[in-house]
This record gives C-alpha cells, structure tokens and sequence, in this order.
C-alpha cells in the first residue's frame, strides 16, 4: 500500500533571518515571521485530515508542527497529535554552528559554498559535522521507520531546512525548485520514497 507523506519545513527564526547557521546546536522559537507564513501552511495543510505529525527535535520544527495540528481556525477541534523524533534532526554543521554566514572563515566560507550547491549524495561535511551522504541515509531510515509503523492516510513530517532541502533533493527534486515555503506530496512504495 502506497503511504503519503505531507512534507514541509520549520519556520523562520531571528537566526536564520540573520543567515546564523542554526544546524543542531543553536535554536530559538519562531519569529513573527515564521509564526505568519506557518499560519498560512496551516490552512493549506489542514485539507489533508492529518492524524500524526512528526517533527525534528528542535524547537523550531516542534512549535511548526504544533501551529499546523492545531490551526487557530480549528482549535480546539483539531486532534492532530504531534511526535517529536530526535533522528529527524537538522543536519549538524559542527564547528560553524551559530556563526554567520558572512563571518566564515575563508575555507570555510568555500566549504559552505560547495555545500550548497552539491548534491546530497556527497560527502561533504564541516569539522565535527555531519555528512549529507548520513544524514540522509539517517532521515531515510526514519522515516521509513515512521511510515512502516503508521495506519493513516496522511502522515505530516516537519523537518529544519537543511535536512528538508537535502531530503527533497534526495528523492529527485531538482535544487532550484526546493523552496521551504511550500508544501510537498511526498510519496512512498514500501522501498523507495518519491514526488
């Protein structure tokens, strides 16, 4: 049986509007912003009939999750229950965790360029980092994990916006149509996950 996955990132926070790399280590609750455009995925989101969302462990993607399970025009209504998982964590940037990206290192601003124009499968990783090729060998896992152990319909997986742009690109999304602001229909075969 083919299960769908209903896909989208975490808000926006005042470190990521400053371009700080928030990675693993650094994480603050949303914004205005972040809480405005989230509203705006709720109601997008919410034709889905969703019964289970799963974040990533930071605060970002828990307070994300929680404002779609339960959208202000619902409450309380909605029943959406929301599971934080700690393997579907954003990727760790190790030692440029909480820097700005503008104050890079001169190879570390050259490893951070590589990074983001790369494919995921590649090995490239920062100094007591994470590599793409596992983290999402990591997020693959658990989320066929997650998908092999649910019964709904639609299941929502709210990810922080490196692991959700390397998941996506992953399962074939070309790099310059991942876009953190959207919603994507994530399917899977019972192997492999695909758009």
């Amino acid at each position: 049986m083919r299960k769908k996955i209903i896909l989208f990132c975490s808000g926006e926070t005042d470190l990521s509007a400053s371009d700080i790399i928030e990675g693993q280590s650094k994480d603050l609750d949303l914004n205005e912003n972040g809480i405005k455009r989230t509203m705006a995925l709720a109601n997008e989101i919410s034709k889905f009939n969703i019964k289970i969302i799963y974040s990533g462990p930071s605060q970002r993607a828990f307070a994300t999750a929680n404002i779609i399970a339960h959208p202000p025009h619902l409450f309380p209504y909605s029943r959406t229950i929301v599971a934080r998982v700690k393997s579907l964590a954003e990727i760790n940037f190790g030692t440029v965790e909480g820097l700005c990206i503008n104050s890079l290192k001169d190879d570390e601003l050259k490893l951070w360029q590589q990074w983001n124009s790369a494919e995921c499968h590649e090995k490239i990783c920062f100094s007591e980092g994470e590599s793409k090729v596992n983290a999402i060998y990591r997020i693959n896992k658990t989320l066929k994990n997650i998908i092999d152990s649910e019964h709904h319909g639609y299941i929502g997986i709210c990810l922080d916006p490196y692991i959700f742009r390397c998941f996506l690109i992953s399962i074939g999304c070309p790099l310059n149509q991942v876009n953190s602001e959207k919603i994507y229909l994530v399917n899977y075969n019972g192997s492999s996950f695909y758009l």
